[in-house]
């Protein structure tokens, strides 16, 4: 496995079967632990922090420079949708363990949580005094 541009952020599927690497080009690439690329995630060019995998496998979503998390089918890499609303960089990102909501951090220094069905914000937690990581 190489990768060429220094990686990010790296992240197995919950079967070990999957690697998702994202990477300061803006590529976020899903490889077989053996080393073998599957796919590149379609993206805009920025910088990606973070990556994830739902609990099930089935989904992927990513953060980064372009303050959108963007969520994908974790099998076939098409967008299944973007969660739009912070107002800077995105630094972390998570599902819950039931996959019905993800996460997301920033350097707005909020974090938000959104349904992962539809990209519906349903909280934003804020008065954090620094930085998420």
């Amino acid at each position: 496995m190489v990768l060429g541009v220094v990686p990010s952020s790296v992240a197995f599927s919950p079967d070990s079967e999957r690697i998702a690497t994202g990477s300061g080009d803006g590529a976020v690439k899903v490889w077989q632990p053996g080393g073998k690329e599957l796919f590149t995630l379609p993206g805009d060019g920025s910088k990606v922090y973070c990556v994830a995998f739902s609990a099930d496998g089935q989904r992927i979503a990513t953060g980064g420079d372009d303050r959108v998390a963007n969520v994908y089918d974790a099998g076939t890499g098409k967008k299944f949708l973007p969660l739009q609303g912070h107002t800077a960089r995105i630094v972390s990102v998570a599902f819950s363990h039931d996959g019905q909501l993800v996460a997301t951090g920033s350097r707005d220094q909020t974090a938000r949580i959104w349904r992962s069905s539809d990209g519906k914000q349903l909280h934003l937690l804020k008065e954090h005094d620094g930085v998420l990581r």
